[in-house]
């Protein structure tokens, strides 16, 4: 069972409403609605939605997502973990993001260093025991 119906449930401020008709349950909420619509400002203006719920822009992507779920007997959110997965696999072995890979730990191990080299002459340390580095000065 989901779990925020469970809290809801659970919830000791929650009222219950009581249909009419009690024998035409779906009426009555066919009537009354879910009661979610437009509670909910809508997105900017060319922002993108970024829930994973909202999995494609495509309706008929998200269609074909739907059936493939269903055809598997999965949930869509089972299907996009599955997919992503995936993916994750097979770009660890692309060549491309391999060699990116390794220019971005590269440029880590650079930072780090950097950042080693400058604790140490702030507060001691290998890099601080250097002997200071001698300047030209004027003849007087």
């Amino acid at each position: 069972m989901d779990p925020e119906v469970v809290r809801d449930l659970l919830d000791r401020d929650a009222g219950f409403t009581v249909p009419r008709d009690a024998d035409d349950v779906v009426t009555e909420l066919t009537r009354v609605g879910l009661g979610h619509d437009g509670i909910l400002p809508g997105l900017p203006l060319g922002q993108a939605r970024s829930d994973v719920t909202y999995t494609c822009s495509r309706p008929d992507l998200r269609a074909q997502l739907d059936v493939i779920a269903q055809l598997n007997d999965r949930s869509v959110t089972e299907e996009i973990r599955l997919a992503l997965e995936s993916w994750v696999q097979t770009s660890k072995s692309d060549p491309k993001v391999l060699a990116r890979a390794e220019t971005v730990r590269a440029e880590i191990d650079r930072e780090a260093k950097t950042k080693q080299s400058a604790i140490e002459a702030i507060f001691g340390g290998p890099a601080a025991s250097k002997p200071p580095r001698q300047t030209k000065q004027a003849p007087a």
